[in-house]
């Protein structure tokens, strides 16, 4: 898995897991495979969008990733956990 699909996905948690009061599940051991600074966390949750440049986690916890490149003409992907795993 390229270390951008990492990137992307374990920010999402960094981000999303920053003082918000949301029950998150728990973190990759080696979260995902990133370097972080003590009580930072990450949880790889796609690895199969592309390379992304920004993302975004709103607050009823969609996520959403600037993709790099577009794929079939879009440029954006939204992402919502719908079975809460």
């Amino acid at each position: 898995m390229s270390h951008l699909y990492k990137a992307l996905i374990s920010l999402i948690f960094l981000v999303a897991g920053c003082n918000s009061g949301v029950d998150l599940p728990a973190s990759d051991p080696d979260n995902g495979g990133l370097i972080l600074p003590d009580h930072f966390e990450a949880l790889v949750v796609v690895d199969s969008i592309g390379p992304t440049r920004h993302i975004v986690v709103n607050e009823n916890q969609d996520i959403y990733a600037k993709l790099s490149n577009t794929r079939d003409g879009k440029g954006t992907v939204g992402l919502r956990d719908t079975n809460g795993d």
